[in-house]
């Protein structure tokens, strides 16, 4: 399986999620290491945007093509298993709940969650601290920009 995951240049090969450590996310707190990744390239730069000032995405970007094992375990969290605050921005406490219990108890190296930008795609968290983490790898960087009509 392939996933895809956007990045400044300085952090292509960077899949130690400390990114999220240090600002949390919609799945995880300050201070837990996650790598959010997302099923599509489209799903990646529709998420990258969410994220992203105008200015930032002006410049040009890192496409991370991931490769996941086919034997890797997937935990799968659906919609329907959530509350029905999830999408909520501030990020619903229920959701960075349900994610730091999963990266602290190492249930599976990918956790499978809806995106709250697109419902209908997935996006996949990966885990530093799982054992098989380590057989996750990134295959291929290409340069991908942002058009800029889709924010202006």
């Amino acid at each position: 399986m392939k996933l895809y995951r956007i990045t400044h240049p300085n952090h292509a090969y960077d899949i130690s999620g400390m990114g999220a450590k240090l600002y949390g996310g919609r799945w995880n707190s300050e201070g837990k290491a996650v790598v959010y990744t997302a099923s599509t390239i489209s799903l990646a730069m529709l998420e990258t945007m969410t994220h992203t000032d105008v200015e930032w995405l002006r410049k040009p970007f890192s496409l991370n093509i991931l490769s996941i094992p086919d034997h890797l375990h997937i935990q799968k969290l659906t919609e329907d298993k959530l509350t029905s605050d999830w999408r909520n921005f501030p990020y619903s406490p229920s959701t960075v709940e349900y994610g730091d219990n999963w990266i602290d108890n190492r249930l599976t190296a990918i956790l499978q969650v809806p995106s709250a930008v697109n419902s209908f795609e997935s996006n996949f968290l990966l885990n530093p601290l799982h054992p098989d983490f380590y057989q996750i790898k990134v295959e291929e960087v290409k340069e991908i920009k942002f058009d800029l009509r889709l924010v202006l």
